[in-house]
């Protein structure tokens, strides 16, 4: 079979250009990233992660046809009537929860110490939301004593999804690496600013997504 070969553009011998070297490339990213977190905004991390909540919905809702779920969605994208169970709170939480509320139908619990908001439920402690919501979001938990580790994961529900900055919340990313490749949750998005500091085992697992 013929390799048929694409070229966009002139190549860099017709121009009298220099190739970019692999050092400048991995230089502009590094600057690239760092430009993104000193311009991040609440409102820009929330449509971030929003994003990666569509990107692993197909997955939740995979998960939750094999728990045996009734209620299941028209559409794989679809949100409308899960629940989001917010640890902590910061203002990208309150930007994240009215964006996934109004726009998405989602239903949305907070811990009494958390991120507050018309129509939300609240719960008494991190285990309970935890046990009842089908996707958390424990971002800049400033505001609440959350430690991820084994129990809580545990108390998830089996088709729960979670994003998660183990910069700012304490993870056992052990037990988080455990419940991914045994598929206790169904998936996990962790924040890509964190990528240096995460364990292969949290970062190579099929179903961990960088946000």
């Amino acid at each position: 079979m013929a390799l048929i070969r694409h070229q966009i553009g002139p190549d860099a011998a017709s121009t009298g250009l220099t190739p970019r070297q692999p050092a400048t490339i991995f230089a502009d990213a590094a600057a690239l990233t760092a430009y993104e977190e000193e311009t991040a905004t609440p409102d820009t991390d929330a449509d971030r992660i929003v994003g990666a909540i569509l990107q692993l919905a197909p997955r939740l809702h995979a998960a939750r046809a094999e728990s045996g779920a009734a209620d299941l969605p028209a559409s794989e994208r679809s949100l409308r009537g899960l629940r989001l169970g917010i640890v902590g709170a910061s203002t990208t939480h309150c930007a994240l929860a009215e964006r996934l509320r109004t726009a998405f139908g989602m239903a949305i619990s907070c811990t009494a110490d958390g991120t507050a908001g018309h129509g939300y439920h609240l719960v008494e402690d991190t285990e309970t939301l935890l046990s009842i919501a089908d996707v958390v979001v424990a971002v800049e938990a400033t505001g609440a004593d959350f430690w991820l580790d084994s129990k809580a994961l545990n108390a998830m529900r089996p088709h729960g999804t979670i994003i998660v900055n183990p910069a700012a919340v304490a993870v056992d990313q052990m037990a988080l690496a455990y419940a991914l490749w045994f598929e206790t949750i169904a998936a996990a998005g962790v924040l890509r600013s964190v990528v240096p500091r995460l364990l292969p085992e949290v970062e190579n697992a099929h179903n961990v997504m960088l946000v």
